[in-house]
């Protein structure tokens, strides 16, 4: 057995903390409804890229409660709220700190860039975190917050100051009601969908109504159109930028003249003259078509069409 196998089997066991999550409907269920209710009536093995995305966020906490610890702040780690009256509505709360008169939630999520804003599906998460809490905690103020964290870069951002809303978990207890009813009946036609940039990590996009633009096989890239725009303004200034280099370049050599170096501040700048040697490929392929064949290396890449 090979290392990355060994590695994937111990990342595939299931978390203890989170029971058997086909018996429950859990806070990140409802980021999307039809894609909640298909991973428990379609459960799809893992791939090893998305196994360590799960365990980057593990590490996330296990650092959040190393600090929450090192500083003596009283916390209880992944605490199980039940809905009192509906026993398959459950929420697994990453801290959860409390006094007499409050109680507040922290949500740990890990990422590879820092949004500017909270993500839909966290923040529904967090609410119905905070409201099955506070269906318990009747007398007490409930209160939560979101904790992202890129641990490739170091940047970490708090989304801060929300606050238990008994309409936003009315709407949200709706949602999950929905889906339980849908798995029991085990047809999620009828369940909403949500389209974000986590889109591209759902194993049923392929037959996803939201998923596409106008029923056709073209991808809906609304969900990342500040990735669209950005790429798209990048290239711009890419073109520019080579165009403008270009023309200074010239300048710069017809101020020079016959001389060969100039300073401009601290800037020194030198003109060189130099040869490189490159292959005439059609050329060597009519004249030596065999060798052509026997030497030549083939890549592939990816190329983006704007239109």
């Amino acid at each position: 057995m090979d290392l990355k196998t060994i590695i994937q089997e111990f990342l595939q066991r299931p978390k203890d903390e989170l029971g058997d999550r086909s018996t429950y409907i859990g806070a990140s269920d409802l980021a999307c409804e039809r894609k909640g209710c298909l991973e428990k009536l379609i459960p799809s093995p893992k791939s090893f890229e998305t196994l360590l995305r799960f365990k980057r966020g593990d590490l996330v906490e296990s650092i959040v409660k190393e600090a929450l610890d090192h500083n003596g702040i009283k916390h209880v780690c992944q605490l199980e709220a039940v809905h009192p009256q509906k026993p398959h509505l459950k929420a697994h709360l990453d801290f959860t700190f409390g006094n007499q008169t409050e109680m507040g939630v922290l949500e740990c999520k890990s990422v590879s860039f820092i949004p500017e804003e909270p993500y839909d599906g966290w923040e529904k998460q967090l609410y119905y975190q905070m409201g099955i809490l506070a269906l318990n905690h009747r007398q007490k103020k409930i209160k939560g917050a979101v904790i992202a964290l890129d641990l490739q870069t170091g940047d970490v951002s708090i989304f801060n100051g929300y606050k238990h809303s008994p309409l936003m978990f009315k709407e949200l207890e709706a949602s999950a009601d929905r889906i339980w009813q849908a798995l029991q009946n085990q047809n999620p036609d009828s369940l909403n969908t949500n389209k974000s940039p986590l889109c591209a990590y759902c194993h049923f996009r392929s037959d996803c109504p939201a998923f596409f633009v106008d029923d056709s096989k073209v991808v809906d890239l609304g969900p990342i159109q500040q990735d669209v725009n950005q790429y798209l303004d990048a290239k711009l200034m890419e073109k520019e930028g080579k165009s403008l280099s270009f023309q200074a370049k010239a300048r710069i050599e017809q101020f020079l003249g016959e001389y060969t170096a100039g300073k401009a501040g601290e800037t020194i700048i030198k003109v060189s003259a130099r040869q490189k040697e490159t292959l005439d490929f059609n050329a060597f392929k009519s004249a030596h078509p065999d060798l052509f064949e026997e030497f030549k290396k083939t890549t592939s890449y990816t190329v983006l069409s704007v239109s």
